[in-house]
Formats: C-alpha cells, structure tokens, sequence
C-alpha cells in the first residue's frame, strides 16, 4: 500500500453494530476445537458481543435449553454429539437463538439443509471474523424483529484509510477493514501479504485511524537473531550478566499504550514463539536478565508474507497464530491491481524526483509497467521508478527509459532456491555425483560464504526466508 497527504479524518456511519449495544448481544459459541474455539471467543468478545463457549454438543443442548441467548455460533464437525443433532434439538425451543453454522466442508448439500433447519447462515473455515460478526449482527436484528441497517464505511478522503493510493476493489476491501477495525482496540489483527507490499504502513494507517496518541512501534523479526531480537522485544534489565550501560527498554514497554507491529512475524523461532504467546496470554512480561514482572498494553498487529492455508502458517504455532489473527487483512499484490499503476507512478515520481524537477510519463511508459508482473510488489516499483527519473535526466520519461530501468529491476531480483537447485541436479546428474541434499548443501554454503556468513543477505540472494536457511545452517553444523 501507498499513502499520501498528512492527517486524520473523523469517521461518521450507521452501523447495525449500533443498533445492539443498548441491549445485551448474548452468543453460545460451540466447537469441539479449543485452540479455534477459544480464539473466535476472544474476538467477538472484543467486537462487543458477549459470549459463552462450549466444547461439547451436548452441553450446547443442555445450555439452550436453559439459558436465553440472541445467537448460537455452531460447528457441525464435532464428536460425539454433532452440530446436526444440536440443531435438531434447537428447532425445538420454545423461543430459540438465532443460529449461525461453521463447518470446515461447507458444501451445497450441507448448505442446504441447514437452511431448512432454520439456520440464519452458514461460514466456511478459516473464518473471516469481521464478516461473521456483520453475520451474527444481522441474524440476531431479524431474530428481534428489526431490519438491519448497514451502510458501506464512507470514503471522507482524508483519513488514513483514504491516503493509501489507488481505487480498485481490492483496494477498498482493504479500506473498509482498516476503518472497521480501528474502534477494536483490543482484537489484534494480522496483515497477510507478498513481500513488498508496503504492510507497515497499512499497520502505520490502522494506528492513526485508532486515533491513538500513543507511540508506534515495529520491529522486523526476519532482521535479528534469535537472541538479538528477545532482547529487542522484551529489553535487558542490569543483572548478573547485563551491566547498567546494557540495561534498555524493548518495544513491549516502548510501544505501551499504543501500537506494536511485528513484520514477518512468522520467523520467529519457536521458543520465542511460546514467550511471544505468553505475553499476549497474559499480557504481562519479564525483562532479559530481570525479575519484575511488568504490564504490557497496546494495540498488536503482525504482518507475514507466508501462505495461509486451513487457517494456519507454516512454522507458526497454531495458539500464535489465533491469538494474533483477530482479524487478516489481505493486501493485493500490484499485478491484480494495474489499473493502480499510473497514480502510484505519480506519487512515486513526485516523491523521489529532484527537488523542483516535474517528471512525466509517457502513455507508453505507463503500458510498459503495466505488462511487467511486479514480483517485488510496491518497492520494485518505487525504484524502477528512481531509476527512470535517473536514466531520463530532465527529459519526458518514455518506454526506453522504463524498459532500462525494468532490465535493472529483474538483474537485482534474488534468483530462487528451487530453480537454481533444479540446474544444479541436472549438473550433478551429467557428472553422476551424489544426490540433490548434495547439491543443495553446496548451493546454501557457497552462498552463506560469498554473503560473508551473513544469514540475512545469503537468505535474500538464495530466494528462501531467513528462518528456513537458520535451520538449513544449523543441520549443517555451520551454526
């Protein structure tokens, strides 16, 4: 994402949310999956519902029947006692919840009947949060007799929101979630994207959209070591091993009473994961070398550029993984957004031209950026854009400039592991040598040579992430 202009607007809408919080919003939640389960209670709890979890069909039917509640939240894959059964015993309330199905295998069929069975509606996992609470709102209004009201977030043009440069659809989901989201101080929201996509700074517009006065803080987890970066994040306090002059706040205490980013969040290693995990828990912490236990409050936000699949990310404990994905905001990449190219271009070229220079694109040059696939994203474009100002000098940016400046982007782009190990097999093939492993342990250390043992830049020229050669170094007994 790209943002312009400076300052804050002010929200005003009608929601149907609005219309609920005069009187309680009352939600079972059931779902034989705790981890699931205990991480979808903790965000609708804070999108304002009041809700009571169980684990077991059973004890639904028990608390149905003996309890009021605006809304039932149901799985139907559980065991022994399924979603259908408690359905079936829900269809036979006197005065029964509004009821709202989760299934991992949502088909036509299942959809269907469930429908007939009186269910308000029916979500696929991975849940979209935000759009279950919207859901849950409307199902809980029509239960009630009401109509529900719900108006598309207005688009003032001057909040944080709005300064993210472009006009695509996509483009304004991520708006609408941005501007949604902001008033939820407490639900913690996970920013999903390929690398170049600028997620700091929709984390940056989030936090100015909260309105709060408090810092922002962001720290890279793909940057530091793993010793490095617990330092980083939790600070030293003096003690036995840390002298006075060691001793500093980490961004747990830095960012208080504001917003904490962690970019790539899913680098971190897996006993810093549990810590990580403990602190959100709990939100209280220990410093490195200290005793005292310490408050931590802010606004979290976390951003990955990993693949998310059956709500879960490779590397990434699934507790984690809940307890910071509130809420996922997915950030386009550039090519599903072409149409975007030309005004980014213009931001870009009014950024990074000479100081009262004005620089213009052709309306071929802009074609030619539009048929280039962008693997870098926004910060590939951003330097071919540098580098076509540079290469045309004070003349009008036309296609050869662009072309030029593309030939440079792809010469610095970092060739994959998986190509470069392909030829290399094919050439230990040739020569009958040993296996791919084989293959690949050269590969990895002749590139953790050349980038002068460099975990960082070997990563990059490789095309891997920098947790995935950690581990590849350490198997080699080269760490």
């Amino acid at each position: 994402m790209t943002f312009t202009g400076p300052g804050n607007g002010s929200m005003t809408e009608t929601r149907s949310e609005d219309r609920l919080t005069s009187t309680p919003t009352r939600v079972l939640l059931v779902d034989d999956d705790r981890v699931f389960a205990r991480s979808l209670a903790r965000s609708l709890r804070a999108l304002g519902f009041t809700v009571e979890v169980t684990y077991d069909g059973a004890d639904a039917m028990q608390l149905m029947s003996s309890r009021s509640f605006d809304a039932v939240l149901l799985d139907l894959e559980m065991h022994p006692v399924d979603g259908w059964q408690v359905l079936d015993v829900h269809s036979r309330l006197k005065d029964p919840p509004a009821a709202v199905i989760l299934s991992g295998h949502l088909d036509v069929p299942r959809t269907v009947r469930a429908l007939r069975a009186g269910v308000a509606d029916a979500y696929q996992k991975p849940i979209d949060t935000l759009e279950l609470a919207s859901g849950l709102r409307e199902a809980i209004l029509k239960h009630r007799g009401s109509t529900p009201s719900l108006q598309p977030e207005p688009d003032t043009g001057t909040d944080a929101a709005s300064r993210i440069i472009g006009h695509t659809a996509a483009l304004q989901v991520v708006r609408s979630q941005l501007r949604r989201v902001a008033r939820y101080r407490d639900l913690p929201v996970m920013i999903v994207g390929e690398p170049g996509c600028e997620q700091e700074q929709v984390a940056r517009a989030l936090h100015e959209l909260d309105e709060n006065e408090g810092p922002f803080e962001a720290i890279d987890c793909a940057l530091a070591p793993s010793d490095d970066l617990e330092r980083e994040i939790f600070g030293i306090a003096p003690g036995p091993f840390s002298s006075t002059r060691d001793a500093h706040p980490g961004i747990l205490e830095r960012a208080h009473g504001g917003t904490l980013f962690f970019d790539n969040v899913s680098e971190i290693s897996s006993t810093l994961q549990a810590r990580l995990l403990n602190v959100l828990e709990t939100r209280r912490y220990r410093k490195v070398s200290g005793n005292e236990e310490r408050t931590f409050q802010a606004r979290v936000v976390s951003a990955t550029c990993r693949t998310i699949e059956q709500g879960r990310i490779e590397g990434m404990r699934p507790d984690l993984y809940y307890r910071l994905a509130g809420i996922t905001v997915v950030l386009p990449p550039l090519r599903a957004r072409m149409d975007d190219i030309a005004p980014l271009v213009e931001h870009y070229a009014e950024q990074l031209a000479p100081s009262g220079q004005s620089v213009r694109f052709s309306a071929r040059a802009l074609q030619a950026l539009q048929q280039h696939d962008w693997p870098g994203n926004l910060d590939e474009l951003a330097q071919v854009v540098q580098t076509a100002i540079l290469l045309a000098g004070r003349e009008r940016i036309g296609t050869k400039h662009v072309r030029s400046a593309l030939t440079a982007s792809d010469a610095d782009r970092p060739t994959e592991l998986a190509p470069r190990l392909e030829l290399a097999a094919r050439d230990a093939r040739d020569q009958r040598e040993s296996s791919l492993p084989t293959v690949e342990r050269a590969l990895i250390v002749d590139a953790f040579e050349a980038a002068s043992r460099n975990i960082s830049e070997a990563a990059r020229q490789l095309g891997i992430p920098r947790s995935t050669l950690r581990d590849r170094l350490r198997r080699l007994g080269m760490l």
